[in-house]
């Protein structure tokens, strides 16, 4: 991906590349994840608020003020599960983007019974279904869908030896 002076973003990608024009008021400085969902949205995590392209315009979200915006307008992480949901992460913690009602919902973060609000790095599904969040402060976290909020894996983070996690893989 490449931002141009001339307000334009090069995305290239295994089919080619695409240009897209951007308003004066969406030039973003720092992109953080580009992630394309089911349904052909692509999603632009940045330093100032999350992106979404439907490939003719772009919608950004914002935190404001209201229970079901974003937590913070730095948004790290955006991933979409194997079953449509689409997970974003910010500096000070993780939500769910509702698509009927086109709002984020928090899913709450617990490590030892407390609720943390975390800055979330990497968010991925395990071959096994389990959806792991990477955090700075707390190491991994799992994320039960059943239960809407996301625990701290203390088995695998006595492990690790840090509880700065900047990504995952399997």
């Amino acid at each position: 991906m490449r931002n141009d002076n001339d307000n334009c973003v090069r995305i290239g990608a295994c089919a080619g590349a695409k240009t897209v024009h951007l308003r004066r008021d969406s030039v973003v400085r720092l992109v953080n994840r580009i992630v394309q969902d089911s349904r052909g949205y692509i999603w632009i995590a940045t330093e100032n608020g999350l992106n979404r392209y439907d490939g003719t315009r772009f919608k950004t979200y914002y935190v404001d003020g209201g229970e079901n915006s974003l937590l913070s307008n730095y948004v790290r992480a955006v991933y979409e599960t194997s079953d449509g949901h689409v997970l974003v992460g910010c500096v000070n913690g993780l939500m769910e983007y509702d698509r009927k009602s086109d709002t984020f919902i928090p899913i709450p973060m617990k490590s030892r019974d407390r609720e943390v609000k975390l800055h979330v790095y990497d968010i991925r599904e395990l071959s096994s279904g389990e959806v792991w969040i990477a955090t700075a402060g707390a190491g991994l976290f799992r994320y039960d869908r059943t239960g809407n909020e996301a625990r701290s894996i203390d088995n695998v983070n006595s492990l690790i030896g840090s509880e700065f996690v900047s990504c995952i893989y399997e």
